[in-house]
């Protein structure tokens, strides 16, 4: 009995010793390969993230080459001046001149040299990417280069030194534990920095050991363990600009550590080998089950914050949560948390950290596959339908008020955008998650809604929105911006007293557009600026033009958007475009919207005013009786018209209310010496109840519709 038992013991022990080896054999290479492919696809997005950091970047810097401050320049002494004023309106960015020959002309004395640029074509290429070598220094850099509007061969470089790169670099990367290298194709220079913010040492001598072989190799990418396959390197080519490289140095990977508790506890498996796999299956069960309900996807997956997911983890961890399930019972609900920076200004990062993990702790209860995928910004897969959001929004609220207090509900709001899973696949890429995150931000443009729904609208808007930002650049230089006049009336005589500028773009690719087709495009990426002052410029050449042609030049009304007026050096750039005409500022009125005066702008935009009118510009308040503004504000504020808004006139004929609030700002307006424009005029009634109410002008059909500046010139400028 007792052989027996021994024998039986030994063969468990010798199966338990066996399980062991192919346990650790296994385990190693499946963790070695999910890391190479966890690493691949990060690197991967790596790379993507810079080429959208370069597109974005030349969006801009297209804009300011184009821009006034170039228009007219005619050698380098004038160029350089124009530098200084986009130096001094983007003070967190570095900017040079690039001259015929490839020199640089930067501000600071800072000597460079550009490698591989032979200039861009007037109709060709919009920018390039080259690279550049600070010889102060003795590194490299990266140069985004377009061509400006000056009247000869000049560029303007948005510069990325080494360090600059770097940091741009960790923004880029989501890896907590990892350390970025970037190795420029001149020098060997390389910045490098942590994703968690610490420098490492001898950084260069880790990653760099393994450049030359993957210089000499051509791959596209690499991938390789050393130190016994505990600690990882990667290499990826960039493609923009040929021959630099991003090269990754990771101390040990989290992956072991999970499972370096279950690899070495070997005693306890030699013990039973069922006990061993029962043990080991009931573990990987809980492990999945728990993964795909907070949505982690291994700890690379895991956000160290809150233990929800991270970016990386959201495609794997929905595909496998959707194995097998009806998609129309599903949707991705993104939820973002409104003036979170403000939260965090207001009561600190510790409150704002605990903030996130309550948001965390209802997603994980109450949606699947929770992901934080920035700041304040959440992914999950919830039950389909608007009630569950609804429910969702009041379970956040709840919690924020049993965390922080009820009085914190106010001040704390959620928006959620949501794309219905059956709308897109969710196994073909990110394009429902791109959707859902759509949706939020639509909701986070409009203050009353909390929920927006992706739908076939919101993808035509999408879609028009990128049609007019890839069409806008063009616009300027090719002169496709009109400039329309509407007449005003001066309803006691009866006679054109002036007018107001309208732009109508004439697009080659997209048709005859009226301003409310895309100047809201315009105010979202500040592409405004230029648009009013380019209207700006065009009236006063019409002006002009009446005062040398000895015709009766009478004023008109240009609208300025809140996005232009807020910009850093307004009121010089005003001065300066003014002072190119020979035409009185008294000929000019700046229209600015009552809604520009609302929020925490107030004081700027006030004292904007007043730097306007003692220029010698009459001011005029658009659209008002739409906002808030009481007449208490008026008497601070330099303003000499009101324009009320067509609204009221519409209601006037049927609501005797709105008569007696137009008749009542009419009064009010002439008592602090204001004068008034009624909007919307087109029946003879309305023309007769505003003369009958003491209204100064008016505007609309009844008059003329907006005509071009031609046909106003024509029509109204010999007119005495």
């Amino acid at each position: 009995m007792k052989r027996k038992e021994t024998l039986l013991c030994a063969v468990i022990a010798l199966l338990a010793i066996l399980s062991i080896g192919i346990w650790f054999r296994f385990t190693s290479e499946l963790m070695e390969s999910s890391t190479i492919e966890v690493i691949g696809s990060q690197m991967r997005s790596v790379r993507s993230d810079i080429a959208k950091m370069i597109h974005e970047d030349a969006v801009s810097l297209r804009i300011l080459a184009m821009s006034e401050n170039f228009r007219g320049a005619s050698d380098m002494s004038e160029a350089e001046k124009a530098l200084l004023e986009v130096e001094r309106s983007h003070p967190d960015s570095s900017f040079a001149l690039i001259g015929p020959g490839g020199w640089i002309y930067k501000s600071d004395g800072t000597e460079y040299s550009v490698i591989q640029f032979e200039g861009l074509s007037e109709s060709g290429d919009e920018f390039k990417v080259a690279g550049i070598y600070d010889k102060t220094r003795g590194s490299g850099g990266i140069a985004l280069i377009a061509r400006t509007s000056a009247g000869f061969e000049c560029y303007l470089a948005a510069i990325f030194t080494m360090e600059r790169l770097g940091e741009r670099m960790a923004e880029a990367f989501r890896w907590q534990t990892g350390y970025v290298a970037v190795f420029d194709d001149l020098s060997d220079g390389v910045a490098s920095m942590s994703a968690s913010g610490k420098e490492l040492e001898n950084i260069e001598g880790i990653v760099s050991s393994g450049l030359s072989d993957f210089r000499d190799s051509g791959s596209e990418e690499l991938i390789e363990s050393f130190e016994g396959g505990s600690e990882y390197r990667a290499y990826i080519r960039l493609r923009e600009p040929p021959g630099w490289i991003v090269g990754v140095y990771f101390p040990g990977t989290p992956l072991w550590e999970l499972f370096s508790s279950i690899r070495w506890a070997s005693p306890l498996f030699a013990a039973s080998v069922t006990a061993l796999f029962c043990v080991a299956t009931v573990a990987a069960m809980a492990m999945r089950r728990d993964e795909t309900k907070i949505g982690g996807y291994g700890p690379h997956g895991i956000d160290g914050l809150t233990g929800l997911g991270n970016g990386m983890s959201m495609l794997p961890m929905s595909r496998e949560f959707m194995k097998g399930k009806n998609k129309e019972n599903y949707s991705v609900v993104c939820v973002d948390i409104v003036s979170f920076d403000r939260f965090n200004a207001m009561f600190g990062y510790q409150s704002g950290d605990k903030l996130l993990c309550t948001v965390a702790g209802v997603l994980r209860e109450r949606c699947h596959c929770g992901v934080r995928l920035n700041s304040d910004v959440f992914v999950a897969i919830a039950e389909s339908g608007g009630e569950f959001v609804e429910d969702l929004n009041h379970r956040l609220s709840e919690a924020v008020a049993n965390e922080f207090g009820p009085e914190y509900v106010r001040m704390i709001s959620f928006k959620f955008g949501v794309c219905r899973i059956k709308n897109a696949s969710i196994t073909s890429g990110r394009n429902v998650f791109d959707e859902a995150l759509l949706a939020m931000k639509e909701a986070k443009t409009m203050p009353a809604a909390k929920i927006v729904v992706y739908d076939n609208d919101l993808e035509r808007r999408k879609q028009w929105k990128q049609n007019i930002e890839k069409q806008m650049l063009n616009a300027l230089p090719n002169d496709e911006f009109a400039l329309y006049i509407q007449p005003k009336w001066e309803l006691s005589l009866d006679r054109c007293c002036g007018g107001e500028a309208l732009v109508r773009w004439l697009s080659p690719e997209l048709g005859f557009l009226a301003p409310d087709r895309f100047i809201p495009i315009f105010e979202e990426n500040q592409f405004i600026i230029e648009v009013d002052f380019f209207m700006l410029s065009k009236v006063l050449k019409m002006l002009q033009r009446e005062i040398d042609s000895d015709a009766k030049a009478r004023p008109i009304a240009v609208n300025v958007s809140k996005v232009t007026m807020m910009f850093p050096n307004y009121i010089d750039r005003l001065s300066n475009t003014i002072g190119k005409f020979r035409v009185p500022s008294s000929l000019v009125e700046l229209e600015i919207t009552e809604s520009a005066l609302s929020g925490t702008d107030y004081r700027s935009v006030r004292s904007l005013m007043h730097d306007m009118k003692d220029m010698g510009f009459t001011i005029a308040m658009d659209d008002f009786g739409v906002g808030y503004s009481s007449f208490n504000t008026l008497r601070e504020l330099p303003v000499d018209v009101l324009k009320i808004d067509k609204e009221f006139l519409d209601d006037a004929t049927e609501s005797k209310r709105s008569r007696t609030i137009i008749k009542s700002i009419v009064d009010m307006a002439k008592s602090i010496g204001i004068k008034v424009v009624c909007e919307g005029i087109e029946t003879a009634s309305q023309l007769d109840f505003l003369k009958s109410v003491g209204c100064d002008y008016g505007q609309g059909y009844l008059f003329s519709e907006p005509v071009t500046c031609y046909e106003f010139e024509k029509k109204y400028a010999k007119d005495e």
